[in-house]
């Protein structure tokens, strides 16, 4: 009975992420195909009022010049935020692995330990608790940014 509730009420969520989801990638090309002519209408009225000024020729370059600073700019920042990503997951790594080995060095000590054994036991619980919670945030958040 408990495991026909329970698949019911995920297959009901489901469905209404599915909903939800179907619903914001419509909405999300449309408003794709309107920046996007938005986008080509800017650029028509920017070389406009630049070709009086310094020709149709040199207007185009002006403008050609200036997305391609733009957008070398935002690739040094992706690339950036990405390294900064890689070095902090890098030192995550390193420092659970420092952790577990100091874990396993301490581990037979604790064993033969009955006072360090529960108080290993407690901390490892508090963690555990520590850690599904900050899991439990954050699967929230992630549906209420899906919502």
């Amino acid at each position: 009975m408990p495991i026909t509730m329970l698949s019911g009420l995920m297959s009901g969520e489901l469905s209404t992420w599915m909903t939800r989801t179907k619903r914001k990638v419509v909405l999300y090309a449309i408003l794709a195909l309107l920046a996007l002519t938005i986008w080509a209408l800017a650029m028509v009225g920017a070389i406009a009022y630049l070709a009086p000024l310094f020709g149709l020729l040199q207007a185009s370059l002006i403008l050609a010049a200036a997305l391609l600073a733009i957008a070398l700019s935002i690739y040094a920042i992706v690339a950036f935020q990405e390294r900064r990503r890689r070095k902090l997951a890098e030192q995550a790594q390193t420092r659970n692995a420092l952790y577990a080995s100091a874990a396993a060095l301490a581990l037979p000590a604790v064993v033969r330990s009955r006072p360090l054994m529960l108080l290993a036991l407690a901390a490892g619980g508090l963690a555990l608790v520590n850690h599904s919670l900050k899991g439990e945030a954050a699967s929230h958040e992630d549906y209420a940014d899906a919502a």
